[in-house]
């Protein structure tokens, strides 16, 4: 009987070291499988910044050949494919001061500083919870500078619409 309860005894500490290794193991997979999920999560996350600063930079160089036609305006990406994805635009005109000016120089009619906001928001499907994704600065410059003519179309480049007026006449 004592060599039945000895093979007995060692079963049971077979079945306690196997118990034992599976808790072990499922500790460590859980915790590995919540890594991966939050590795995860901040991929997507990642994703949703990264394609928000590329819909902002198409947006504000779109800003930059036609102005805003108004202060504040608000759109979708919707037609670009994105409808998760949305804007607000912020414009606002200053005139400069200059404080440095030599005396008896006056400027007449000087051109506006035009600074515009760009924010871009991102809409969860599931959550319905809008988040601020990024927020862009812009200075449109007084002229634009996209196109040959334009140079031609204000007064910093003058002496370059004589000259190539009086070529055109020969």
């Amino acid at each position: 009987m004592n060599r039945h309860a000895a093979l007995k005894s060692r079963n049971s500490f077979a079945l306690l070291e196997v118990l034992v290794s599976v808790m072990i193991l499922s500790i460590a997979l859980s915790t590995l499988m919540r890594s991966f999920t939050i590795s995860m999560n901040v991929v997507k996350r990642n994703d949703i910044i990264t394609q928000g600063c590329i819909l902002g930079e198409a947006l504000l160089q779109d800003l930059e050949m036609n102005s805003p036609k108004s202060k504040n305006s608000s759109g979708t990406f919707e037609d670009d494919g994105f409808p998760l994805y949305s804007y607000e635009i912020a414009y606002d005109e200053e005139v400069p001061r200059y404080g440095n000016l030599p005396k008896g120089v006056r400027l007449e009619d000087p051109v506006p500083i035009r600074k515009v906001n760009v924010k871009i928001y991102y809409t969860a499907q599931n959550s319905k919870k809008t988040e601020t994704v990024t927020s862009l600065d812009l200075i449109l410059p007084p002229i634009e500078r996209w196109q040959y003519e334009s140079r031609f179309l204000n007064g910093l480049f003058m002496e370059d619409s004589i000259r190539s007026s009086g070529r055109r006449r020969r």
